[in-house]
Formats: structure tokens, C-alpha cells, sequence
């Protein structure tokens, strides 16, 4: 219980401004989880896939049966391939059909990353604002000629501390954790990129338009 205790008088010492670098901490990690997740899912795919579909093309395989796998499959980009497909028979060009599958399944992606990047920005500001209101505090206490000076002045120091120390361990996890994120996002358009430009040459060799 001493722990608890401890833990809470600590908090205290902080002041009000450790509550929102405490909300903007929780969202970093809300957002990461569910970034990562996701990301996950986008990534699921075989890495190979824009291969393997120009050798199924070459031994002779149906669209349809090209379509069976690729549904069998699961993921997003296996989903792609296949409407992109089912699409170029009826004209409509690789790149316009990839530009509609990145508006709908990237943009969420990209908006949340920028969340992301503002409220890891936001977890040491709210620190330094906590550094300079404790000094603040400090100062002020310092310019008093009462008993109770050496409690004021200890409290401005704990606040100043304290904030900047949680709103450093708030950002940090969170400055790895969008970089591993990108390293995904990465992987991910690189992918896209690779299955589209094999998904064009296979369109033109096989004679769909």
C-alpha cells in the first residue's frame, strides 16, 4: 500500500499539468497499438505476390482461377491484385484502380501517423510548460520572507522536475515507436508499388487493356 502511496504523493508533487501529459501518453500508446495492428494486417500478404501472379499467367491459368487463389489468399493487397484484374478486362488502368484502393484503405493510415507525430510532439512541450511554471513558482517563492518559503520553493522544483520528466518518458517510446511505424508504412508502399508496376506488365503482356 506504501507503494500506492508513494506513487500518488509523487503525482501530487507534479501538479495539474501532469494530467494531460498523462492523457496524451495514454493516446500515444492507443495510437501506436492500433497503427501497428493495422499496418500488420496491410502487411499480411506474400511479399512475392506481383511474382507469382505473372507465373501464374505464363502457366497458363484462367483469370478466374488466378482470382480463386488470390481470394483465398486474404489481405489487403491479394484484394487489390484481384479488382485491379477484374477492372483492367473493362479498361480501367492499373493506376487509376490503385489510386482509388490507396485513397480508401491509406488515407486513415496517414491521418492517424500525423495524430500520432502531434501528440508525441506534444508530451515534452507539455513537460517544458511544466518546467517553467515550477520555476516560475520557484522564483516566486524565493522573493517571499515567510516560514513557509523553503515548502514553496521545494514544491516549484518537484513540479518542475516531474513534469519534465514524465513528459520525456511520455515522448520517448513514442519517438521509437512512430519511427518503427514509418519503417512499416514503408514497407507497405514499397510493396504497393512493386505489385502495381508487376500488375501493369502483366496486364500488357496478356493483352488486357
Amino acid at each position: 500500500m506504501s507503494i500506492f502511496l508513494k506513487a500518488f504523493d509523487y503525482w501530487v508533487s507534479g501538479g495539474l499539468l501532469l494530467i494531460p501529459i498523462g492523457i496524451v501518453s495514454f493516446f500515444i500508446w492507443v495510437y501506436f497499438l492500433g497503427l501497428r495492428k493495422h499496418l500488420g494486417v496491410l502487411l499480411e500478404s506474400p511479399p512475392d505476390l506481383g511474382d507469382r501472379i505473372k507465373r501464374y499467367f505464363e502457366d497458363g491459368k484462367s483469370l478466374s482461377e488466378i482470382n480463386e487463389w488470390l481470394s483465398r489468399l486474404g489481405g489487403v493487397m491479394p484484394e487489390w491484385a484481384s479488382q485491379t484484374l477484374a477492372r483492367a478486362v473493362k479498361g480501367i488502368s492499373v493506376s487509376d484502380t490503385f489510386n482509388e484502393c490507396r485513397l480508401a484503405r491509406l488515407v486513415h493510415v496517414e491521418r492517424e501517423m500525423v495524430v500520432l507525430s502531434a501528440l508525441v510532439a506534444a508530451a515534452p512541450m507539455l513537460g517544458l510548460l511544466g518546467t517553467v511554471l515550477g520555476m516560475t513558482t520557484t522564483f516566486w517563492a524565493v522573493s517571499q520572507q515567510s516560514a513557509d518559503t523553503s515548502n514553496l520553493i521545494a514544491g516549484g522544483i518537484s513540479q518542475a522536475l516531474i513534469t519534465t520528466q514524465l513528459g520525456l518518458v511520455s515522448a520517448i517510446p513514442g519517438v521509437f515507436g512512430l519511427a518503427y511505424l514509418r519503417h512499416m508504412y514503408g514497407q507497405l508502399q514499397t510493396r504497393i508499388s512493386i505489385l502495381e508496376k508487376h500488375l501493369s506488365l502483366v496486364i500488357q503482356k496478356f493483352g488486357m487493356k
